[in-house]
C-alpha cells in the first residue's frame, strides 16, 4: 500500500515537471521577456516537491536561450527603423491577416493590426503611433478611411486630446454640418484628479489637508462637484460653476482656476475667454438624457485586462 502511495505520489510530481517544462516552452517562444521573467511565471502554483526535481536556474536559463534561438525569434526592437515584424505577428491563430497597414522603419512609423472580423464588423483596430501630433492622428484616419471604404462615423467619443479631436473634425466634419464629438467623462475626472495630486500635493502638504484629501469623505464630495457640472445644461454650465465657485472652500481655489481656464474660460469683462476644451465638447446632459454612452471604459477595461495579462508596464512589439 505504501509502494502504491509513493507511486501516485511519484507519477504526480513528473507531471507537474512535464506541465512546468511545457509552460515554460511556451512562454520562451512566444514572448520576449527575461530569461528570469520566464521561470518565475512557470513556477507560479508549482509544489515544493516539483521544484526539488528541476536541474539549476542557470540550466534552465540556457534552455530557455537555446530554444529562442532554434525558434529564431528576432531581437527586440529598440526604435521604429526595425526592418520587419515577425511573421508570427502578423497572423492570427486561426492564420488569417492581422497586420494591415506597416508605414515601414522611420522615425514617423505607423503600423495598424486587425483583423478580417474587426474590420468588417466591429471596425476595431490596434494601431501602434510614435507620437500624439494631430499629423499622425490625420495619417491614421486616412489609413483607416482606405481600410474600411464604408466608415463614416456619426458621432465620435475621445479622450481629452485636442489633436485626435481636430484630426477627426477635419476629416468628417464641415463648417456648416460639424462632426459630433464627445469627450469621455471617466478622462474628465481623471484630468480633474491628476490635477489635483500634480498641482496641489505640495499645498495640501503645507496646509496639513493631504489627509483630508485621502480620508475626508466631504472633501473628495466637494471636489466630485467639480466634474458633476457635466450633468448640468450647456448653457447653465457657466452660472453653476460660479455659484460653485463661491460655495467651496479657498482650498479649491487652485483646482477651480485650473478648471474654468481648462473647461469652462475665464470670465472677462465682455464674457468668457475661449477653453481649451469647449463646453459642449465634455458636457453629459444630453447624452445622458438620451441613454447614450458617457465614457470608454470598455477601452479602459480591455487595457486593464491586456495588460494584466501580458504582466509588464511597457511590452514590446
Amino acid at each position: 500500500m505504501e509502494n502504491d502511495n509513493h507511486n501516485h505520489h511519484g507519477s504526480a510530481v513528473n507531471n507537474e515537471v512535464r506541465l512546468f517544462n511545457d509552460k515554460l516552452y511556451s512562454r520562451a517562444i512566444s514572448t520576449t521577456e527575461s530569461t528570469q521573467h520566464v521561470i518565475d511565471y512557470s513556477l507560479n502554483g508549482v509544489s515544493d516537491q516539483m521544484v526539488a526535481r528541476l536541474p539549476s536556474f542557470k540550466h534552465i536559463k540556457r534552455n530557455i536561450q537555446r530554444q529562442r534561438l532554434e525558434n529564431d525569434l528576432p531581437p527586440i526592437p529598440h526604435d521604429t527603423n526595425f526592418t520587419m515584424i515577425p511573421t508570427s505577428l502578423t497572423l492570427t491563430s486561426k492564420n488569417d491577416k492581422f497586420l494591415q497597414f506597416d508605414s515601414g522603419p522611420g522615425d514617423n512609423r505607423l503600423v495598424i493590426f486587425a483583423s478580417f472580423n474587426q474590420l468588417e464588423i466591429l471596425e476595431q483596430i490596434f494601431a501602434l503611433l510614435t507620437d500624439k501630433r494631430q499629423l499622425t492622428y490625420e495619417r491614421l484616419i486616412d489609413e483607416l478611411c482606405r481600410l474600411c471604404p464604408s466608415w463614416n462615423p456619426t458621432s465620435v467619443m475621445v479622450d481629452f486630446e485636442k489633436a485626435a479631436i481636430n484630426a477627426f473634425q477635419k476629416r468628417f466634419g464641415t463648417t456648416t454640418n460639424p462632426l459630433p464629438i464627445s469627450a469621455c467623462f471617466f478622462h474628465l475626472q481623471k484630468s480633474i484628479q491628476r490635477k489635483l495630486q500634480l498641482q496641489l500635493y505640495r499645498l495640501f502638504w503645507d496646509l496639513g489637508l493631504k489627509s483630508n484629501y485621502e480620508n475626508d469623505s466631504q472633501f473628495a464630495y466637494d471636489v466630485n462637484k467639480i466634474a458633476a457640472l457635466a450633468f448640468l445644461q450647456c448653457q447653465n454650465v457657466s452660472q453653476g460653476f460660479d455659484d460653485l465657485y463661491t460655495s467651496l472652500s479657498s482650498v479649491h481655489e487652485p483646482l477651480l482656476n485650473y478648471f474654468e481656464d481648462t473647461y469652462i474660460g475665464r470670465r472677462r469683462p465682455n464674457g468668457r475667454a475661449k477653453p481649451r476644451y469647449p463646453i459642449e465638447l465634455w458636457n453629459m446632459h444630453e447624452r445622458t438624457i438620451n441613454g447614450a454612452m458617457r465614457t470608454n471604459n470598455q477601452a479602459e477595461a480591455w487595457h486593464r485586462r491586456f495588460n494584466s495579462a501580458i504582466e509588464c508596464e511597457h511590452p514590446s512589439l
